[in-house]
């Protein structure tokens, strides 16, 4: 038979799960990594990264760690050559910094359709603490999934649906309309991040994003 612990335990993930247990104490902090990319043809993780990112930064709940300061972490624990914050370099930034969960993710491309898969991670002990994914098949899909794919991610850290209705605007009313810009702007900051302002010049104000810079 099952043991008794196995059965609280099992019972205790279904509770949580379904219930929506907070993962996160208010105004704790969230980084976002790198996202992982599969298939074929041009595939925009970095634009997909930073929407998710704008759009998480619109809680009052939760904190997202600014990139930039992700890259001074990794300065100073003298780790110059990372260009890429994957999930092993981000549980080191989380637990240097005492960040209490690492949002990881993934873009797959499968023909027209590119699906964004995210991972709440404990960085400690590096469990999932919870999952959750979107598929869209145009640009124009994309920012209404994005807007649906982090107002789940806030309700699995613990924000209230009342107070994510309070604080959310759509994405691409607060950002540019176009994922390539997003994705241009995105390879700018990071390159800027490592010490190379020369991409930045890339961003052009033609593809019609309020966030473009030239």
């Amino acid at each position: 038979g099952v043991d008794a612990p196995d059965v609280v335990v099992a019972a205790l993930a279904i509770y949580r799960w379904t219930n929506h247990e907070p993962v996160l104490a208010e105004r704790g902090w969230l980084l976002i990594s790198d996202f992982e990319t599969s298939g074929d043809g041009t595939i925009p993780d970095k634009g997909v990264r930073e929407g998710l990112t704008i759009a998480l930064q619109q809680s009052r709940y939760v904190n997202v760690f600014p990139r930039a300061r992700a890259y001074e972490v990794l300065r100073r624990m003298r780790k110059t050559g990372v260009t890429k914050i994957d999930e092993a370099v981000g549980r080191e930034i989380c637990q240097r910094e005492n960040l209490q969960v690492l949002l990881t993710g993934s873009v797959q491309r499968m023909g027209q359709m590119i699906q964004v898969s995210v991972q709440g991670l404990d960085p400690v002990r590096g469990n999932v603490l919870f999952a959750e994914q979107e598929r869209f098949t145009g640009e124009n899909q994309y920012f209404d999934r994005t807007d649906a794919l982090a107002v789940r991610v806030r309700r699995r850290l613990g924000e209230s649906m009342e107070r994510i209705e309070k604080s959310s605007r759509p994405l691409a009313k607060v950002t540019t309309t176009s994922l390539e810009a997003l994705q241009l702007y995105s390879q700018a900051n990071d390159a800027r991040e490592q010490g190379d302002d020369q991409p930045r010049a890339a961003c052009v104000a033609a593809h019609g994003g309020r966030i473009v810079e030239v």
